[in-house]
C-alpha cells in the first residue's frame, strides 16, 4: 500500500502550475508525500527481513537490497531523463508515474496472496511458525535458540 501511495501522490507533481502558492504546494506535496510513503515502506520491510532471513545471511540480504535500490535509482534517473528529453518534463513525469502505478498493480496479486498467509495455490502458510516454548522452561529456551541458529523459523 505504501508503494501505491507513493506512486499515486507522485501524480501531484506534474500538476504544479498556476499561481506560485498553488504551484509550490503541488511541488512540495508531489515530492514529500511519495518520499514519506517510501520511508514507511522501508520501515515496514525491516521486520519482514528480520523474520524471514537467517542471521548468517542478514548482511548479504541487506546489502543486496541496497545494491538493487541504488541500481533502480540510477536506471530510473537515466530513464526519466531520457523520457523527459523525448516528450518533455511534465509529460515524462506523467508517463513514469503511470508506469509506477502499473508496476504496483502488477505486484499486487502476489502481495495480497502472501499477506493472507498462503504460498502458491496449495494453501500452505508462507511463514512457518517457530516451535512453541513452554513458559518457565530453560530447556525450551535452549531448544528454541538452537532451532533459530539452524536457520529455521
Amino acid at each position: 500500500m505504501c508503494y501505491a501511495g507513493a506512486a499515486a501522490f507522485g501524480l501531484v507533481l506534474p500538476l504544479a502550475s498556476g499561481p506560485p502558492p498553488v504551484a509550490i504546494g503541488c511541488v512540495v506535496l508531489g515530492i514529500s508525500l511519495p518520499t514519506f510513503f517510501l520511508s514507511i515502506a522501508n520501515i515496514a520491510l525491516t521486520p519482514v527481513i528480520v523474520a524471514d532471513v537467517v542471521e548468517d545471511a542478514m548482511g548479504r540480504t541487506i546489502a543486496t537490497f541496497q545494491v538493487f535500490g541504488g541500481t533502480a535509482g540510477l536506471i530510473g534517473a537515466l530513464t526519466g531523463g531520457a523520457i523527459g528529453e523525448w516528450v518533455g518534463v511534465r509529460s515524462g513525469i506523467w508517463v513514469l508515474d503511470i508506469a509506477a502505478l502499473g508496476g504496483v498493480a502488477a505486484c499486487l496479486p502476489g502481495a495480497i496472496r502472501v499477506a493472507r498467509g498462503h504460498h502458491g495455490d496449495h494453501g500452505t502458510p508462507a511463514i512457518t511458525p517457530a516451535l512453541p516454548v513452554p513458559s518457565g522452561s530453560l530447556e525450551g529456551i535452549a531448544l528454541a535458540d538452537e532451532y533459530a541458529h539452524e536457520g529455521r523459523h
